[in-house]
């Protein structure tokens, strides 16, 4: 069986013919209905399955033109529109002669069982005669164009108001995508803003620091020259006048302390420990033995050596083989 499709769709026409080969029908292509009509006249094919927007010549006109032709108006007409799917589409249509209206898409087996019963339709011999309308007179011919006339402009319609919707999105978008730029310009600024306050802030806390810095150093420097010019004379003096070698010797541990930074280190280190220890702490790392500082102390020795394995605990070193005076010189 030869098929003749008309479609200006090059993927429908692909799809249209590779169902029919694969169905072992001769398939036979057009890209208009002059195209088709031509064709048409010079090797008329068995059915016609036509859609109905194209260029040139529309289905419509073919369908017109294929009924009022004698050689071909015998031959069934089928429409497939994917685009004229109103029920007044159908009866413009079936009014031309057309024996039967698909609407796209339409599963592979049912199209071909539509093609197949139309088909037969026509080759039964106690079937009626393939619907043909009967020559129009004038006053006829001016229905049909009114008819033709009011399915076009109820499409064009339909696709004016699917263009002003299109367009009303277009528009509805633009005007969202307007107003997420002015959001993002205006969180950049905002960015930038902030982004040059906090390195004011940096620049401003680095000054800070510096000063605190040159603060520290001149207080230390300030601390070493009072040292120096006012306690260390009395220490000769004391030394000269034979005053207790242990108490001249815990005096400047304290007097080299203050200007170190062992205390702060010391309580870096474990805020576990508490003032007696830290005390305790400084007069070990002053070279004190345990005797000497329960006697400064007024404690037992017991006492101080209690203190010393508590302190070496809470300095995470009591299982080690450390010395502690070693141990704490080195902070």
């Amino acid at each position: 069986m030869t098929i003749l499709i008309v479609d200006d769709n090059e993927p429908n026409l692909c799809l249209l013919q590779v169902l029919l080969n694969g169905n072992g029908h001769q398939v036979v292509s057009a890209a208009n209905g002059a195209e088709a009509l031509a064709k048409a006249r010079q090797n008329p094919p068995d059915i016609v399955v036509s859609d109905i927007l194209m260029p040139v010549m529309d289905g419509f006109a073919l369908c017109r033109e294929w009924k009022k032709d004698e050689r071909l108006r015998q031959i069934p007409f089928v429409f497939y529109t994917a685009t004229y799917t109103d029920e007044r589409d159908r009866e413009f249509a079936l009014s031309l002669g057309a024996e039967q209206f698909l609407v796209k898409p339409v599963e592979p087996k049912a199209f071909m069982r539509t093609i197949l019963e139309v088909i037969q339709q026509v080759q039964r011999p106690s079937a009626a005669p393939t619907r043909v309308p009967i020559e129009a007179p004038r006053q006829e011919e001016i229905g049909y164009l009114k008819q033709y006339n009011e399915v076009l402009i109820r499409k064009l319609e339909a696709k004016m108001e699917q263009l002003e919707q299109v367009n009303r999105e277009l528009e509805r978008d633009i005007t969202e995508r307007k107003k997420t730029e002015a959001e993002l310009k205006k969180s950049e600024q905002e960015l930038r803003e902030d982004k040059l306050l906090l390195e004011q802030k940096n620049l401003a806390l680095a000054e800070l620091l510096e000063h605190m810095e040159r603060a520290k150093n001149k207080t230390k420097e300030d601390i070493a020259i009072n040292v120096e010019e006012f306690i260390t004379p009395i220490l000769k003096k004391l030394k000269i006048k034979g005053a207790s070698p242990k108490y001249i010797k815990l005096l400047e541990h304290h007097l080299k302390e203050l200007i170190s930074s062992f205390g702060r280190k010391i309580t870096q280190r474990s805020t576990r420990l508490s003032s007696r220890e830290i005390e305790i702490c400084d007069m070990i790392k002053g070279g004190l033995s345990s005797k000497e500082i329960s006697e400064l102390l007024n404690v037992s020795y017991q006492t101080i050596d209690k203190h010393r394995r508590n302190i070496r605990k809470k300095l995470a070193i009591a299982k080690k083989k450390v010395n502690l005076t070693s141990f704490l010189q080195k902070l």
